[in-house]
């Protein structure tokens, strides 16, 4: 619903693909949170179907440019077959949007020497959405193994110059970001 209201340059489209799970791995917990997308099938199932579509979207489409966001292979490693395809091919660039900075244990895991070198090969360099002087983890890895950096600082309309005059004095507003971030 979000995506149909932002108003698009000519010859600039979106491809929305179903809501991947949001774990490490593409089993759910046994919580009360359920499956972010509304499409009625199992995680491995809809990892696949993301898969193929990535797959087929860049194949017809051809991109010049491809961006993708946070998870580097996808949330279960469904961007894999897309982005060696990508590689094989050779006629895109092919970035990876890093936007949050983490030192935890988790994130240690997650960016291990494996995670570091398919990022290396499939990718051509990576942009750090932030303006703080300090590296996380993942950040520190790409940057030892060879990968180009760039920072963007943040992305977003500017600050605005004075609050709301409704609002008074105090006032704070507080976001819960998307998908299962916002859950409670």
């Amino acid at each position: 619903a979000g995506y149909s209201r932002i108003r698009l340059p000519p010859r600039v489209d979106t491809l929305k693909l179903p809501a991947a799970p949001v774990g490490a791995d593409p089993q759910w917990d046994t919580t009360t949170v359920q499956q972010p997308s509304k499409l009625s099938m199992a995680p491995e199932q809809l990892l696949r179907l993301r898969g193929e579509l990535s797959l087929t979207a860049v194949r017809v489409v051809r991109p010049e440019i491809v961006v993708s966001d946070y998870a580097p292979l996808g949330r279960g490693g469904e961007l894999r077959p897309a982005l060696e395809w990508l590689r094989e091919r050779g006629t895109s660039t092919v970035a990876l949007g890093i936007r949050d900075f983490d030192d935890s244990d988790e994130l240690r895991r997650y960016w291990n020497e494996e995670l570091v070198e398919t990022v290396c090969r499939l990718y051509d360099l990576a942009f750090v959405y932030n303006h703080c002087d300090v590296d996380d983890i993942c950040v520190q890895a790409l940057r030892a193994a060879g990968l180009p950096i760039h920072q963007t600082g943040l992305i977003g309309a500017p600050a605005a110059q004075r609050g709301a005059t409704d609002l008074g004095e105090g006032y704070l507003l507080v976001t819960g970001g998307g998908g299962i971030d916002g859950f409670m």
